[in-house]
């Protein structure tokens, strides 16, 4: 049986900004420390293991999301996600839903509307930090 143990310290930086800053001890693995900074609607997250004591090697994960809307027309949405190993979820979070590459999605999504054609346009490409490729690109109307 695992050991886990996690220490967190918050920091409210102005009504529309915070940080919360932890450490967390897991008995097979070492010390992570990790961190999230949030403003408005942008978010950045990321952990980092200097030794993990089951691989030997440093691990980490990072996640950053943006959504800006100039107008009522045009929106735009980001995600990128990041893991240092394909075994990086699996081992440290152990959780059902998050033990694969492919729950890690990155993509630009951006949405525009036009009222008096009454057509939406959506453009979308996400990738795959991995191949360095667009793995996949949609447009609709």
């Amino acid at each position: 049986m695992a050991l886990k143990l996690k220490s967190l310290f918050y920091i409210n930086i102005a009504p529309n900004q915070d940080a919360t800053i932890y450490s967390r001890l897991i008995s097979k693995n070492g010390i992570m420390l990790g961190g999230e900074y949030s403003y408005l609607l942008k978010n950045l997250q990321g952990t980092y293991l200097h030794r993990d004591r089951k691989t030997k090697t440093k691990r980490w994960s990072f996640k950053t999301s943006h959504s800006y809307q100039p107008n009522k027309k045009f929106k735009l949405w980001s995600l990128y996600q990041n893991i240092s190993d394909t075994r990086y979820l699996k081992d440290l979070f152990n959780t059902l839903d998050l033990t694969l590459d492919e729950f890690l999605p990155s993509y630009i999504k951006v949405h525009y509307i036009d009222t008096n054609v009454t057509k939406k346009s959506l453009l979308r490409v996400t990738y795959n930090p991995d191949t360095d490729k667009a793995i996949s690109f949609s447009h609709l109307l």
